[in-house]
Formats: structure tokens, C-alpha cells, sequence
């Protein structure tokens, strides 16, 4: 069989997985391209459902590896180290009680590296209540919209207790918490608005020009992803996220992105490895620093191949993952909240296809 032939023959597979996968309940739209740098490359991108191949979408924490690569460029530039206490850069008012366990406060003990990998111990901001009687989780996920600034959050968190001391041992607890903190970093150590880090790292250097920090409550152009059959139109928390969960993209943009993040075209390649310390979160996901991987579960196609995908994936159903055994990217969205197993299923899927 020609190539021409077998690549026709995978474009027609692939579609026709993606058109499956849309089942106009739980799923309502998809987004799905795949990128290989094999000898026989591939280069595919397909929707279907109520999404197109350019529509942008919000990447939520698959925004995260933006801040990874800010992180490792500036180490690079010996700008910071990853062993260093977040107190050497952030205002004592934002970081003092932030880790208060048995009346004694751990807050100067938390490192960078303890961000990075959700390992200092601090209970994550969507558990709290900002006002009224439910957490910030269940009121957006709900479709209340609203906004917050970076004091309040901090005063919610300050509330809640912490899950373990910085870096305790093998312990880590998922938190976009971490996250946030990174960005205020980030601006303080470049003393810029980390919108404009971003722009200046990442995406002028890349023509990433579809990607952008959600900023304004007006903008339409994002489509709005799902909580079950329910569209989520939640603009003033998207802008209230910032960059750290309220970037927008397309899955060509974030599929050269992925690319140049592990071709070390953003900080040294070898430095990956320093991400790659990986401790589990549960249902077959493991969390390095800014790095998350998914090893199929035996339960998911006993019978299949080995699955280990690197990368990071967002509440809103977006992906960014690696293959590194078989060389594939995959990126796109599956633009739902509700089930946060669809993204691996569809790439397991996928995989399949492509053999």
C-alpha cells in the first residue's frame, strides 16, 4: 500500500473517531490534532461536533506548562533557582500564614520547586468561599459567574488549613493554588505582567498569534466549554484567572508550542529531566514539577499497548500530551469539565488508529 493511500486511509480513521467521540451529551465538540516526527511523518487536525479546527478555546491548567517553561528559561538565565523559598521573592504580605500547621507557620519553607510540583501542601483555591455559601468551584461550575482579585483569593486560602507541611515526603496535593503564586512570582523576578512575560518568552518568538491571556469580559471569541450538557459563558472568571488558567489557543498554536517545549526550543532539553520526579495523583496520573503524565490503568484495554503520555491537560477538556515511545503530540479539546478521563480516552483511542 502506497503512502498516500495509508495516510488517506488514517485521515478517514482519525475523522471518523473524532466524529464518535461527539455523542451530543456529555461530549459536543472536539478538537484533535496529531503531529509525529518519525521518519513517515503526520501531520493531522480534525473537529467535529459544534467546534472547528481553527476555534480558539480556553486552555485552563494546560496553561501551566507555559509557566513550566517560564520557570526553567529563567533558571537558565540564573535568574532563580528552583530551591529557593518563594519568601525571597514574593511581599511577606502575600506568603506569611499561607502554611500554618498546629499554630506554627511553614509559609518561609515553601520552595519553588514545592509550587511546581504541588508538593507544598497549600488546599486549593476552587475549595474556597469567596462569598455566599459555596466553594468557587461550585458556584462556576454551576454557570454563577463572577470576578476576584489576587488579595481575596489569597485571604480565602489563608482560611482553609493545609493539607501537609512544604515538601513533605512523597506527598503532594494537586492545587492551582501553586500556580498562581508561580505567576505573581514570575512578574516580581521580571518585573512585568506576566501577560506580557508570556508574550515576550513564548508566543512572539514562536508566531504564536491565536494565543493570548483571556482579558477582556466582551471577548466572544473563545468558545465556551461544558459542565455536562451545560455551556459554561463564565467570562469574569476566566479574565480573574489570568494567564495562569485563562489563556486561550487553537490546537495548531498549542501543538507548535508543545513541540518547541520538548524539542528544547524554549530552555535546555536535558533540563526536562528535571521535571520528570513523578509522584501519583490518582487514576493512573502522576505529577512531576509543572509536568504531568498518564500511564493507562491495567482496566483501560488490558490487552492494549503501553500508554504513557507527558504533558498536561485543563478542567475545560483541553490536552497538550506527548508520546514519546511512538514520537506523537496531540493537542485539542474535548470542551468538557464533567469528565476529566475524556482527553486520555480520546488519545488512547487515537492510538489505536494510528497503530
Amino acid at each position: 500500500m502506497s503512502n498516500l493511500k495509508a495516510n488517506k486511509q488514517i485521515d478517514h480513521k482519525l475523522q471518523s473517531l473524532i466524529e464518535q467521540f461527539v455523542d451530543r451529551k456529555m461530549v459536543h465538540g472536539v478538537i484533535l490534532s496529531v503531529h509525529t516526527d518519525q521518519m513517515s511523518p503526520l501531520k493531522w487536525a480534525g473537529a467535529s461536533g459544534n467546534l472547528t479546527i481553527e476555534q480558539p478555546y480556553f486552555l485552563t491548567s494546560v496553561a501551566k506548562l507555559h509557566l513550566t517553561a517560564l520557570i526553567m528559561k529563567l533558571r537558565l538565565r540564573g535568574m532563580l533557582r528552583l530551591e529557593d523559598p518563594i519568601s525571597h521573592y514574593l511581599p511577606e504580605v502575600l506568603w506569611r500564614d499561607l502554611s500554618l500547621v498546629r499554630k506554627k507557620d511553614f509559609s518561609n519553607k515553601i520552595t519553588i520547586q514545592h509550587l511546581l510540583s504541588h508538593s507544598s501542601g497549600l488546599p486549593d483555591y476552587f475549595q474556597v468561599v469567596l462569598r455566599g455559601e459555596r466553594t468557587l468551584k461550585q458556584e462556576l461550575f454551576s454557570g454563577t459567574d463572577q470576578s476576584w482579585s489576587m488579595d481575596e483569593l489569597v485571604k480565602g486560602i489563608k482560611g482553609l488549613k493545609p493539607q501537609f507541611k512544604p515538601g513533605h515526603k512523597n506527598k503532594i496535593h494537586y492545587a492551582d493554588t501553586n500556580f498562581q503564586l508561580l505567576g505573581k512570582l514570575i512578574e516580581i523576578v521580571c518585573a512585568q505582567p506576566l501577560q506580557k512575560v508570556i508574550e515576550n518568552f513564548h508566543l512572539k518568538p514562536l508566531a504564536l498569534s491565536q494565543t493570548y491571556s483571556y482579558n477582556d469580559t466582551k471577548d466572544r471569541t473563545p468558545s465556551p466549554f461544558y459542565f455536562n450538557e451545560h455551556p459554561l459563558w463564565i467570562p469574569k472568571a476566566m479574565t480573574s484567572f489570568g494567564p495562569v488558567g485563562g489563556m486561550v489557543s487553537t490546537a495548531h498554536d498549542n501543538m507548535v508550542f508543545l513541540k518547541a517545549f520538548f524539542h528544547g526550543h524554549l530552555f535546555e532539553e536535558e533540563d526536562i529531566d528535571d521535571l520528570k520526579t513523578w509522584n501519583p495523583l490518582g487514576k493512573g496520573l502522576y505529577y512531576g514539577k509543572g509536568l504531568a503524565q498518564f500511564r493507562k490503568p491495567w482496566y483501560w484495554m488490558p490487552l492494549g499497548t503501553k500508554v504513557i503520555l507527558t504533558g498536561h491537560s485543563g478542567t475545560s477538556g483541553a490536552f497538550a500530551f506527548y508520546h514519546e515511545e511512538k514520537k506523537l503530540f496531540f493537542t485539542g479539546t474535548v470542551n468538557q469539565a464533567a469528565d476529566t478521563t475524556l482527553p486520555y480516552k480520546l488519545i488512547i483511542k487515537a492510538l489505536k488508529v494510528l497503530g
